[in-house]
């Protein structure tokens, strides 16, 4: 029988300064929101497939410099995919 378990992540906001970094940079980043979902499947007794969605909505991280409001970078990685197989011999 397939397991679909269906993910949900949230990250705060957060405060991060560069470390090495002899300017003193800071950095702050904005709260994210971020769904994942997981299929695996028995094929046989010795396989078993498996695919995975990672940040399916395609959720953006906001930073800020150096202080909230001021935007330094939206980056958007977009969703992800992953299938594999696995057996046993």
């Amino acid at each position: 029988m397939p397991r679909l378990p269906e993910v949900y992540k949230y990250r705060s906001p957060y405060f991060q300064q560069f470390v090495g970094d002899s300017s003193g940079r800071l950095r702050f980043t904005d709260q994210t929101d971020i769904f994942e979902a997981r299929l695996s499947v028995k094929l046989t007794r010795e396989l078993r497939l498996s695919i995975e969605g990672l940040n399916l909505f395609g959720e953006p991280r906001t930073d800020f410099r150096p202080t909230m409001g001021d935007l330094s970078q939206n980056l958007v990685y977009g969703p992800r995919y992953f299938i594999g197989l696995r057996g046993r011999f």
